[in-house]
């Protein structure tokens, strides 16, 4: 309890010195956390690829455990929740795409480079988040096995920390673990900076939510708030921020759809809008 409380109060303290320094601290820590996941994952598929009879072995299993496809389907579809703890840093992606710069040449009318910087922001974070999260589902679930898995194993809750010790030694392992607690600390910044930007943005507080330092104190302490509450607890904290996520995608879904169909499009295939004839980006 006492660690965490101190991370976020440091969190916090970053964004009282700057928005720009904290986006660089990220930046930083994102670099090498990918790069010892890396490293631990490419370990690991070359081992699966030497050793082809652990994915037959796998799918084997698989086929004898279920009656049919379907079945299975079924019984991941049961599971699919629990995978959106893999999804944030998606939402809270595009609730920062107002901060992305777009070109010289932008205008209100014609914000080309408003629309494709945004674009390609979000089409490398859905690639990186993609192949990592296959890889290395595919990696834990052929190298470690079940019992480990259990709760109080050793792979429980740190299956890829549990691969970097086994098959890259103790020093390796315990950087992975520093980065691990360090990328963790700081994923709160990709919501802290789409909070301080979206919510005076749109209207949704009073006017004194434009005061950058004051929001800060308190959305820090609705995090310590919550952290209390919780116990620090990650488990515990598991379910509500799957449920958060889910929420917060599916009820953004929805707007679009009602969105795009109250809009209609024009005969280009562009959305129709309030202008008589707007260019189609």
């Amino acid at each position: 309890m006492a660690i965490t409380l101190l991370l976020i109060g440091l969190l916090g303290t970053v964004f009282l010195v700057g928005f720009g320094e904290a986006i660089g601290i990220a930046v930083g820590l994102v670099v090498l956390y990918l790069g010892l996941n890396a490293v631990v994952l490419v370990d690991a598929l070359r081992y699966v690829v030497a050793h082809p009879t652990l994915l037959s072995d796998w799918t084997r299993s698989l086929s004898g455990s279920y009656s049919s496809p379907l079945a299975l389907i079924g019984a991941a579809l049961l599971v699919f929740p629990r995978l959106a703890l893999g999804l944030p840093g998606f939402e809270t992606g595009v609730v920062v795409m107002p901060l992305v710069r777009g070109e010289a040449g932008d205008t209100p009318d014609q914000p080309a480079g408003r629309i494709l910087n945004p674009r390609t922001l979000s089409t490398v974070a859905a690639l990186i988040m993609s192949v990592m999260l296959v890889c290395s589902s595919l990696a834990t679930t052929l190298l470690i096995l079940p019992q480990a898995f259990a709760e109080g194993g050793p792979a429980a809750g740190r299956a890829l920390a549990y691969l970097a010790h086994e098959r890259r030694g103790e020093t390796f392992g315990t950087l992975y673990d520093i980065s691990t607690i360090l990328i963790l600390w700081f994923a709160g910044a990709s919501a802290m900076a789409g909070l301080l930007n979206i919510v005076p943005r749109y209207g949704m507080a009073p006017q004194w939510s434009r005061a950058y330092r004051p929001l800060v104190l308190i959305y820090t302490a609705v995090s310590v708030l919550l952290t209390v509450v919780f116990q620090a607890n990650v488990n515990a904290q598991a379910a509500a921020n799957a449920a958060g996520v889910l929420v917060l995608i599916g009820s953004a879904s929805v707007a679009v759809t009602f969105g795009g169909a109250r809009a209609g499009t024009r005969p280009d295939g562009c959305l129709r809008t309030r202008q008589p004839n707007p260019p189609c980006s």
